[in-house]
């Protein structure tokens, strides 16, 4: 698999997650906003950001660790020899 279709897994998977989680958090009024809560914790943090760009850093790291967990995944394919599948990749 190519760097280029990792990325596109990890955005896509990150961006059906993220959706999932927006849906819960509307539904159960309960915090499952995660690139929200990771710019708070950013805000709150001593980097020196305004309150809009620790909202798009926490987007930006929201989809960064799921673009690294999907190249995990691949790299887990590749070296333990697994066919990738919904159920080896849940």
């Amino acid at each position: 698999m190519k760097p280029a279709d990792v990325i596109f897994a990890g955005i896509a998977g990150t961006s059906t997650f993220t959706l999932f989680s927006y849906i819960m958090a509307e539904t159960s009024d309960k915090p499952y906003k995660q690139p929200e809560l990771l710019g708070q914790l950013i805000n709150r943090s001593d980097v020196d950001l305004n309150r809009k760009q620790s909202q798009f850093a926490g987007w930006l790291t929201h989809y960064l660790i799921g673009i690294g967990f999907a190249a995990a995944y691949q790299i887990l394919v590749n070296e333990a020899n697994i066919q990738p599948s919904l159920k080896n990749g849940a």
